[in-house]
Order: structure tokens, then sequence, then C-alpha cells
């Protein structure tokens, strides 16, 4: 479905007049293209049409395996929710239609936004499926960018930052436990290169996983003690990103929790403050100084 590069000059020329584009270079040819008038209506049936090849709008479902609008394979290759994922994060759920629902859009610009379609989802809670940057001409709908997104789906948006030179896809979401729960947010990174979003993940000098592309911005768990009370877990994190790096700072507080007034703040066991940064590296590697907290306070890896 690539373009010829004469047909996409062409419809470039038709809105040259437009808003000022990201500083980003897209490349001149699209991945994907479907004709669409200007004043014609972009619904959630036309972005599944065009995002996901062979989606059937009578059924509402995709292709299994789904793949992308240049007929790839649509399949997470980076690592999940943890260096090792564990049962819950390696487990899909059946396919089910697509709707409104597993449609995400950011808009960009008035004729430029990201599509995320959720075509996958986990036991863990969050999704996966193809990622698009979508471009609108005054003749048709152009996919100038993709790749596979895995992120938190509920109250997700996407956004594009410079880190140096570079462009990172940003995108936050949560994920909802039981009704008065603090919900997990948390945000996905995924590198910019040519017309490609990539999973990153972080590693150490030796090319070690750190941590996946992932920063949770909020996160609560608790255990159960043999006193029968609870310990509860709750980290806090601000993500900044710089003209060199990604820097985390983040706090954990763990609180011990009588079951006989679960909502009160519990009694304080321990408070700790941290801080990595990320540095993308001219070989393409996040390289990571320091370590997040969260697997250093709950006894076990990232």
């Amino acid at each position: 479905m690539r373009l010829a590069a004469t047909i996409a000059a062409a419809l470039l020329a038709a809105c040259a007049s437009g808003p000022k584009q990201e500083e980003h270079k897209w490349a001149e040819d699209a991945l994907c293209a479907m004709e669409r008038p200007w004043d014609a209506p972009v619904t959630t049936e036309v972005l599944l049409s065009l995002v996901v090849r062979g989606w059937d709008p009578r059924t509402r479902m995709a292709t299994s395996p789904a793949i992308d609008c240049e007929g790839r394979q649509i399949a997470w290759t980076g690592p999940g929710l943890a260096c090792a994922d564990n049962n819950l994060a390696q487990t899909h759920l059946p396919p089910r239609p697509l709707g409104a629902e597993d449609v995400v859009v950011s808009q960009l610009a008035p004729e430029r936004q990201l599509v995320w379609v959720l075509t996958n989802r986990y036991a863990s809670g969050d999704a996966s499926g193809p990622v698009a940057l979508v471009e609108r001409t005054r003749r048709a709908l152009l996919v100038r960018a993709q790749g596979v997104l895995r992120a938190f789906p509920a109250k997700a948006r996407l956004r594009l930052e410079k880190m140096g030179k570079e462009q990172l896809l940003v995108a936050e979401g949560e994920r909802c436990g039981a009704a008065g729960t603090t919900c997990d947010r948390t945000v996905r990174l995924l590198a910019v290169r040519g017309d490609r979003f990539q999973p990153v993940t972080f590693v150490d000098e030796r090319g070690g996983c750190v941590a996946p592309g992932l920063v949770f911005l909020l996160r609560e768990e608790s255990d159960r003690l043999e006193s029968g009370w609870r310990r509860r877990y709750e980290l806090s994190s601000t993500l900044t990103f710089g003209a060199e790096s990604v820097a985390v700072q983040e706090q954990v507080v763990i609180r011990d929790i009588d079951p006989r007034n679960p909502s009160a703040p519990g009694r304080l066991f321990r408070r700790a403050e941290g801080d990595y940064t990320v540095r993308l590296q001219p070989d393409g590697r996040f390289l990571t100084a320091g370590s997040p907290l969260w697997g250093a306070m709950r006894g076990r890896p990232q």
C-alpha cells in the first residue's frame, strides 16, 4: 500500500498552506492512504478501516492475528510491564469486536493526529495494537508513520516529546481496579525512527534490562501481614523531558493498614525518595543511570 512518491508529493502540495508541522521530518512517501474528501467526517469506522487492514465493518472483528495497514502482523516485541513479564502480562484475552472504545485519537494539529487501535488486550489490564500518525489532506487520509503500542487504555492520551534531537511518542494511560481504589497511571515511551514507532527498553552499561520503556506515575499494591494487617505500597513519580535525557523522580510510601479501619490513612512504616535518568545514546540505546525504587522497595525486580 506504499504510495508512489509522485502521488504523495501531489497530496502534500494540496495542504502546503496548513499549520507548521512537527520538527521531526516525516518521509515524503506515505505508508498507507485512503481517499477521503476534506469535508467528509472521519469516524471510528473510517480510522479502523485505515489503520487495521482486514477489519470487517459488518462483524467489527479484525483478522487473527490482526495486521496493520501495510499488511504486517501486529505484535508487541518489547518488555510489557517488567523486564520479565509474569503470566498475567503474557496472557492475551480472547478477541472481541472493535468499536469506539478501542480507538484512541489525540489531535496534534488540525490536519494531524495520533491514532491507537486496541486490537489485543491482556489479563494484566493493558492493551496493544497499531499506533499511527495520520495526516488529513484535501483528498485523502495518509498514514505517515506507524508501529505497535502497548499501554494502559483508560483515559489514554498520546503526544510527541523532544529529547535532544530525537522525538518520542509518549502514551499516558490508567489501569483501575475495584471502585474506591487508586488507579495505576503510566507513561509508555516509543522511539520515533523515521516512519516507525519502536518499543524501547531502559538498559545499563552492559545492555541488561533495567526497566521496560514504561514509567509508573501512580502505583499501589498491598500484601497481607501475619498479624492480619495489610501493608500498602504507594508510588508517585514525575517525569521531566530535558535537552539530553528523561529524568524520573520517585517517592514510595509504605503504610500498615488496620483491617478494622481500612479507610484510615494507616501507620507509616517507611518512606523513600529517589531518581534516575535515561539518556539516548548514539547507538540508539536508552542508557539508565540509577534504577527505579519500586523493585527495591518491593523486594523484587522491576
